[in-house]
């Protein structure tokens, strides 16, 4: 899944999460069917995560 996933070169600041808890986020969200809202805290921000699948959807990642 690495070579599909975003450049990590533009070094962006220490807020951003490792992509690994990000893609394991999503994919809970997209399996159990839950709401945003009701997923797990271990994910952390559940904005977070939406907005980087946004960011993701966005620019065909």
């Amino acid at each position: 899944m690495e070579p599909l996933l975003p450049d990590r070169t533009p070094k962006r600041d220490d807020r951003w999460r490792d992509r690994r808890v990000v893609s394991d986020a999503i994919a809970c969200k997209f399996q159990t069917g839950t709401q945003w809202v009701r997923l797990p805290e271990r994910y952390g921000n559940r904005r977070g995560v939406h907005n980087r699948l946004r960011m993701w959807a966005v620019d065909g990642t």
